[in-house]
């Protein structure tokens, strides 16, 4: 939407590079925060009253996502995008003396 409005909602352009950047950071492993997802889940018995012998319960296995180049190449991505909107920004606002 920022480059369909071609300089006039730059503000949309930073927001979504910034946001890309803070999703992206989510894909490093070892960062805080980091994404985990559902990897299987376990079907638990327990023994229950006499109206059921047992009851089930689903308990699901979380795993730690671990690809770091794809998390990384998408958060050079944003910043050269951030970078790039900047430097254009600059250029309008103050002539091709850059």
């Amino acid at each position: 939407m920022g480059y369909a409005f071609n300089g006039d909602a730059d503000i949309m352009l930073y927001l979504a590079y910034g946001f890309i950047f803070l999703l992206s950071m989510m894909l490093i492993p070892g960062v805080p925060g980091g994404l985990d997802y559902v990897n299987a889940t376990n079907t638990e018995y327990t023994y229950a009253n006499d109206t059921s012998l047992f009851t089930t319960s689903e308990v699901p296995e979380y795993d730690t996502y671990k690809n770091f180049i794809f998390g990384f190449y998408l958060s050079l991505f944003s910043l050269f995008g951030f970078i790039s909107v900047f430097m254009k920004r600059q250029n309008v606002d103050f002539g091709d003396s850059l």
